[in-house]
């Protein structure tokens, strides 16, 4: 049955991840250019991708892989912080039901771990491996990471240990 309430979930968070991957302007743009090839015709998922991809010159393909794998894919991510290099860096791995991986759009940014200020404004990196870190230069004290701003992927996170240290938490009020 194509009508069910996880079909319907699972397509608007795809929906909701081309935003997060191409920025609002790109994604209007992508509309437009779905609605001047396809307006008042029946398509398919893969029309809908290559107006996101045509209108933004944008390689999808891999994205494309979250209309056939089933299941939730769980991010894992580890953490660490060289004061002598002033360098963050976040280590991203995921695993799926999909053979080869997904292109996961994930929205970080960084807080000071002492203070809790934000260091780092969200950025939107893109998890194309099955392991990825990403170096973030300049980064003066030590960081907490903000992990799937804006519900940026419907996934789950895990720490790659497996469980929370409740000494990385900021508390959010005093």
């Amino acid at each position: 049955n194509f009508y069910t309430a996880t079909v319907y979930r699972k397509g608007a968070e795809i929906i909701r991840m081309y935003e997060t991957l191409l920025g609002t302007r790109g994604f209007r743009k992508g509309m437009d250019l779905y609605f001047e090839r396809h307006d008042g015709q029946a398509v398919t998922c893969d029309d809908f991708l290559a107006a996101m991809a045509d209108a933004n010159g944008a390689d999808l393909k891999q994205f494309a892989r979250w209309y056939s794998t089933s299941g939730t894919p769980t991010v894992t991510h580890s953490s660490k912080y060289d004061s002598e290099k002033a360098l963050f860096q976040i280590t991203l791995s995921q695993e799926s039901r999909s053979e080869e991986p997904l292109l996961i759009p994930v929205a970080v940014g960084l807080l000071d771990k002492q203070t809790g200020e934000e260091v780092v404004p969200t950025t939107t990196l893109q998890l194309k491996e099955k392991s990825q870190t990403f170096d973030f230069p300049g980064i003066k004290a030590d960081a907490v990471p903000s992990i799937l701003r804006n519900f940026s992927a419907p996934v789950k996170l895990v720490p790659s240990s497996g469980v929370v240290d409740e000494s990385e938490r900021i508390p959010l009020m005093e």
